[in-house]
């Protein structure tokens, strides 16, 4: 686990949802939710691949550093997400590494206890 980092390169928010999810995979805390018994959150995170963030940036969407209204999260990854997802969600050691360091005691919990159900 010392050994491994977070594949979040960067973490941006977008309004174009339609294309995000056509692009991205579900991600951060929204696929959490799917996980375990984490409730979804209000913005829903989308894991890119760079070079689909690419595109999407070549498409003049609006990437800001900060969300605004009706934004959901979108993150950079530094290798294609789609490698190792399930069912248009990301893996679940992907998850916990992008996760891992967040403070909010119920997203450690929740982490913990989606762990311990893969059969090694």
């Amino acid at each position: 686990l010392p050994l491994m980092q977070s594949p979040v390169k960067r973490r941006l928010w977008a309004q174009d949802r339609p294309q995000l999810a056509e692009l991205g995979l579900v991600a951060g805390l929204t696929a959490l939710a799917r996980y375990s018994m984490l409730s979804s959150p209000s913005v829903p995170v989308y894991a890119l691949a760079p070079e689909d963030w690419k595109k999407l940036n070549q498409s003049n969407k609006k990437l800001r550093p900060f969300p605004e209204e009706g934004d959901c999260e979108v993150e950079i990854w530094r290798y294609q997400p789609a490698l190792f997802a399930k069912q248009g969600t990301v893996d679940l050691f992907s998850l916990y590494l992008s996760l891992k360091d967040d403070r909010d005691e119920r997203v450690g919990q929740a982490l913990t206890h989606m762990m311990e159900q893969i059969q090694w």
